[in-house]
């Protein structure tokens, strides 16, 4: 494994990324402090507008999408390169190359990826939520598009490339250029400890520089505490048209409130992986 900067939080949107991200930040102590409450991002997201034109010195909405893409690789590199130690990037974008076949995500500049996997049946639930959408509908189109892509927002986010959630999920750990790491945000759940302490071993962590310990972080970062947190404080990430970003975080959601057609609708898009994960016959649960 790679000594390298980033350690790369890849998720479909609404799969416990940014709770991973918040517990780390307070193992470590990469995240800012708010009344003794960890409540922010750690090293940001790899679709940060501000970051591309920090890097490049170039206003990104004078650029075609294709254009910033060929700046990627480049401008992580730079921003890798600010960082004495270890840094997490939350990524949403699918695992992508430039048509010259270099990847977006350079491994020269990478440690590892922890990929943060969600049943698709929950996911879709959450996403509706987030997108301020009330139809499920919506949510499920987008999640079995091989061609989506979250737009940029016009204001902090660029264009962020998803394809469908089985090839998102295939982009990332069948790529060969940097180790991957896959859990299971049910597992996160379950057994936070766990999956936190499987995070660090992964990633080669130095513990001896960690501010607490596991489980502090752990308890620091639980999920009710976040979503009082976000009550009282509010969240910045929280997309507008989204009424809370931790609203619910329970897993089997998917299988109450959508309908049958639409649980059916997303399972014969991505059977083949969900089997491969557990997420059929009642394995997630």
């Amino acid at each position: 494994m790679s000594d390298g900067t980033f350690v790369w939080l890849a998720s479909y949107p609404k799969s416990g990324n940014t709770w991973l991200r918040l517990m780390l930040g307070k193992l470590t102590g990469a995240s800012e402090q708010v009344d003794d409450d960890v409540f922010a991002p750690v090293a940001g997201i790899s679709s940060n507008r501000s970051t591309f034109e920090y890097h490049t010195a170039l206003n990104t909405f004078d650029l075609t999408d294709a254009e910033i893409d060929r700046l990627r690789p480049a401008v992580y590199r730079a921003a890798a390169a600010e960082h004495d130690d270890v840094a997490f990037m939350k990524v949403h974008d699918a695992y992508g190359r430039l048509p010259n076949g270099e990847p977006f995500f350079p491994s020269d500049c990478s440690r590892a990826v922890i990929y943060i996997v969600r049943d698709p049946l929950d996911v879709a639930v959450s996403f509706a939520h987030h997108l301020g959408v009330k139809e499920f509908e919506t949510a499920v189109r987008k999640m079995n598009d091989p061609a989506f892509a979250l737009a940029g927002d016009g204001r902090e986010q660029l264009r962020q490339v998803m394809y469908d959630w089985s090839s998102h999920y295939r982009s990332w750990v069948e790529q060969k250029e940097i180790p991957v790491c896959v859990i299971r945000y049910e597992d996160m759940r379950k057994n936070t400890v766990a999956v936190l302490a499987r995070v660090v071993d992964f990633a080669k962590l130095d513990r001896s520089k960690f501010v607490m310990s596991i489980e502090d972080a752990v308890e620091a970062s639980r999920f009710e505490r976040l979503q009082k947190i976000e009550q009282d404080k509010g969240f910045a990430e929280r997309p507008v048209n989204s009424e809370k970003f931790f609203r619910s975080g329970r897993s089997g959601e998917g299988r109450e409130r959508l309908s049958a057609s639409l649980q059916e609708e997303l399972i014969s898009h991505h059977a083949d992986v969900m089997r491969e994960l557990g997420y059929l016959e009642g394995k997630a649960a």
